[in-house]
């Protein structure tokens, strides 16, 4: 069974859950004792929903260690290291501008590089780095300007400060 199938049956698990059965009578993730990086991948995003922040990060570090140059679960494992019980935005920060820096490499979209400013950003504000957090975030919603994440975190960024800027709002 090529890494392919593997993924799509572990996504359409994910996705449809009347279909978990079936998909895991293909193809079970949790029977492999080697799954592929994508599909460690796409088991994070379940436990990022579940906010299992440590076995996301658990998933995203085996798939790292199998897809070091995937900008999305260098983000996500970026994202988990700031959710976690013990954040660590330092980590966060660099993991998420290594994904930026491949990004850039390889010419992702205008949504996929919102999501890592998004990323960026929020590492930035838990450093207490506020300008360039307010940066990051409005550079994000260049890609993502209705999304309500990215609004609430640079709102979020900006209470306290004496002064509003015009650019936000």
């Amino acid at each position: 069974m090529t890494e392919t199938v593997k993924y799509f049956a572990s996504l359409l698990a994910r996705v449809e859950p009347r279909l978990a059965t079936r998909c895991r009578a293909v193809y079970d993730p949790e029977q492999d004792a080697n799954p592929p990086g994508m599909v460690l991948s796409e088991l994070s995003i379940a436990a990022l929903q579940q906010q299992d922040y440590q076995k996301a990060i658990g998933l995203l570090e085996r798939a790292r260690s199998r897809m070091p140059e995937s900008p999305m679960i260098l983000n996500n494992l970026a994202y988990a290291y700031l959710q976690a019980e013990t954040s660590s935005p330092d980590r966060a920060l660099l993991l998420v501008d290594q994904a930026i820096r491949i990004a850039n490499q390889q010419g992702i979209s205008n949504t996929d590089f919102s999501q890592f400013l998004h990323t960026r950003g929020t590492a930035l504000m838990q450093l207490n780095r506020l300008d360039e957090a307010r940066g990051a975030f409005l550079e994000a919603l260049v890609g993502r300007p209705e999304n309500i994440e990215i609004i609430e975190s640079l709102v979020k960024c900006c209470e306290g400060s004496d002064e509003l800027q015009a650019e936000v709002f």
